[in-house]
């Protein structure tokens, strides 16, 4: 009697995994979109996860813009003669998108402190994917968030002349908070010190109050004026409030833009010289 056949395994093995027949440079175009879509993706999951993070950035500033329109809207109607939820959506939809990028910061200070960056660097992934992919999350939760200030708003009596202005009037905390995000990536990325946060947070809270978020620049003793006037989220403010009654925004809209465009070309290359840096060392 024949005994069974054994197989011989020892000259055969087992593929656990399929080799890969293709696949893309790490430094190419189509690794960068993809790479930049997944970092994006692990930071919303992130935040979403991070109970501070929603509430600072995604439910306070609609609770601020109900405050808001309980305490002083109906001042605010007497001494302009509109409805005062046509300058706190604007505002708040701002607020939230700077709010956000503190979060940003305070996130990427503490990946940089517990050497998150540093493994990205070096692990086989395009150099400017986690940069992007941060970016791309920031669009996201703007959009989401001036889509809650909306929500919140339209039965305060917010209306807009058409579907195109509402899609201008969402554009514009996405082209605000962009720059507003560079600026403050680049900042964190350059020190180690915490106080940047605070000093970023000061910064926000004087370009509210001193806007025409609350009320027209005539309201503001008159050494206030030219700062008022001349300000990024005075301009970003007009430009929404425009939009949404129909008014002139061409000459706000194009100060907002060269104020957040400037941001851009001015703080881009620090935030990414700053995180090479952060990373690499």
């Amino acid at each position: 009697m024949t005994a069974p056949a054994v197989e011989n395994t020892a000259t055969s093995p087992i593929v656990l995994f399929p080799e890969l027949s293709h696949s893309a440079p790490e430094s190419s175009l189509s690794s960068w979109a993809r790479q930049s879509l997944l970092m994006a993706k692990r930071l919303l999951i992130v935040w979403s996860r991070d109970p501070f993070t929603m509430v600072q950035a995604v439910i306070y500033p609609a609770i601020m813009l109900l405050m808001l329109r309980l305490v002083m809207g109906d001042t605010i109607e007497r001494f302009s003669g509109q409805a005062a939820v046509f300058r706190f959506a604007p505002l708040m939809a701002l607020v939230a998108a700077m709010s956000g990028a503190l979060a940003g910061v305070v996130l990427v200070m503490q990946e940089r402190e517990k050497g998150i960056l540093s493994r990205y660097w070096a692990l086989p992934i395009h150099r400017a994917a986690d940069l992007t992919g941060r970016l791309l999350a920031e669009s996201a939760r703007i959009i989401l968030t001036t889509l809650l200030i909306i929500a919140v708003a339209l039965p305060l009596g917010l209306t807009f002349q058409s579907v195109g202005t509402f899609f201008a009037f969402l554009a514009i905390p996405l082209l605000f908070g962009i720059g507003f995000a560079t600026l403050a990536t680049a900042a964190a990325l350059a020190t180690t010190s915490q106080a940047i946060v605070a000093a970023l947070s000061l910064f926000m809270m004087i370009g509210m109050f001193f806007s025409t978020g609350f009320t027209e620049v005539d309201a503001f003793p008159s050494w206030a004026h030219p700062f008022v006037e001349n300000q990024p989220i005075t301009h970003a403010v007009d430009t929404m409030r425009a939009l949404a009654t129909g008014g002139d925004y061409m000459t706000p809209l194009m100060l907002c833009a060269l104020w957040s465009g400037g941001f851009v070309v001015l703080f881009a290359f620090p935030a990414i010289r700053g995180y090479r840096r952060s990373a690499a060392g």
